[in-house]
């Protein structure tokens, strides 16, 4: 291919490569340099951006230049077959790159039968092989390419720990509340061997009031399948288990961790109602769920009640913007049932919640003598934003006790007034 025709195309995914590895960076840190993957370890993220923008310059290139040898016979042209060595031997002509790293940059793109190698899937290994050295060349496959998904896909393929990652997080979330009104944070490390003869450490200690708030992070690739969903529900399960081991070992032992601290627990005696337990991540696919008494949530949503707990509600007119209404989540300092109420119903999510309207669901009877089976499923019927649409500026005066202006149905104390 004309390396003219080859950089234009660049230029036009420069902006969605530079994008996704500033998202990369951010959530790596350091480690986006230092990172090396494939059999040889060799290959770099940057490497492998590189190898996206090849595929994605290509891809583009085909797309828009095949179509003049389409015909009503003959439709080869849409996914046609090339031998490895002719994307080996371009990405090296354009990239400048040896030509080990280029066929192991280029392996690392190609879907297998599973008897010849493990391979990701054809999202994210978009040259499907067939056999003699040979690829499928699908451009729709490779113009649809998740980047950050494959980047983690093969960060997971070569067990690249993301431990550190975690701790990153959690030393940038202790240090962000610290700037929290209403919450203390704990800054020194409490790692001791508990009463249980194993080793302990506290991801996260707060105190708002007189509750105590134990806070376990887990650092999570984005899932993208059922599958990923799943794996990674594993792991904030995990997380459950960790946060109530520390929760029972804090009861036991209060000296303990308290010896470890900066700050002062509001008891020496603590119980189980003293104490407010929560998982948090940095995907938001689990924001709002509960496993018994602890609370999954995310670093943003986490964060936000305490530094911005304030949420306009803005109507949009062309290009102008007008502010309708303002909610704040608490009044002037938070209750920890505040909090609780919070983390359970988010502000982002809780339109959608609002509006869910319970609905049975028959399954298909396959005969007369079938049994009937229903299910129940949850639909939402109404628009959720509809409501605060048609909410207007008003001068008075909303009392605790009297009906909330956004129709929930609710007392205001009970709702926006929260």
């Amino acid at each position: 291919m004309d390396s003219k025709l080859l950089n234009l195309c660049y230029q036009i995914f420069k902006p969605r490569i530079n994008s996704s590895i500033e998202k990369m960076k951010d959530k790596l840190g350091d480690r986006f340099l230092t990172i090396r993957i494939g059999h040889s370890k060799t290959i770099s993220l940057s490497n492998l951006y590189n190898c996206f923008s090849y595929l994605l310059s290509i891809g583009f290139a085909y797309s828009n230049n095949s179509s003049r040898y389409f015909n009503d016979s003959d439709f080869s042209f849409l996914t046609p077959v090339f031998d490895i060595n002719y994307f080996v031997e371009g990405f090296i002509k354009n990239y400048d790159i040896e030509i080990e790293k280029a066929n192991e940059l280029i392996e690392l793109f190609i879907f297998k039968p599973k008897f010849m190698k493990k391979s990701l899937d054809i999202f994210s290994q978009p040259l499907i092989y067939v056999g003699d050295n040979q690829v499928v060349f699908c451009p729709h496959l490779i113009e649809q390419m998740n980047l950050e998904r494959i980047v983690e896909k093969h960060l997971n393929a070569f067990k690249i720990q993301l431990s550190s990652k975690g701790t990153n997080l959690e030393n940038k979330l202790i240090s962000i509340m610290n700037f929290a009104p209403f919450f203390k944070v704990n800054n020194t490390k409490v790692k001791f061997i508990a009463y249980d003869q194993k080793q302990v450490e506290y991801d996260m200690i707060g105190v708002m009031g007189d509750k105590i708030l134990l806070i376990e992070m887990k650092c999570l690739t984005r899932p993208y399948s059922e599958y990923e969903i799943h794996e990674k529900e594993r792991e904030i399960l995990n997380g459950v288990e960790q946060v109530n081991r520390r929760e029972k070992i804090l009861i036991n032992q209060p000296e303990k961790v308290q010896k470890y601290m900066d700050i002062k627990l509001p008891t020496s005696s603590p119980t189980k109602d003293d104490i407010i337990k929560i998982v948090c991540t940095d995907i938001f696919d689990f924001t709002g769920r509960t496993e018994g008494d602890v609370y999954i949530t995310d670093t943003s949503v986490f964060m936000r009640f305490f530094l911005d707990p304030n949420f306009e509600q803005i109507e949009v007119h062309g290009e102008e913007h007008t502010v309708i209404n303002v909610e704040s989540l608490y009044n002037e300092k938070p209750s920890s049932m505040e909090l609780i109420e919070y983390l359970k119903l988010p502000f982002a999510v809780k339109p959608y919640f609002s509006n869910l309207v319970e609905e049975p669901q028959q399954l298909l009877m396959l005969s007369e003598h079938s049994n009937r089976i229903a299910f129940k499923d949850y639909i939402i019927r109404k628009n959720p934003f509809e409501k605060s649409s048609r909410i207007k500026p008003s001068t008075k005066k909303i009392g605790r006790n009297d009906m909330c202006p956004c129709d929930s149905g609710k007392k205001y104390k009970r709702c926006c007034g929260r």
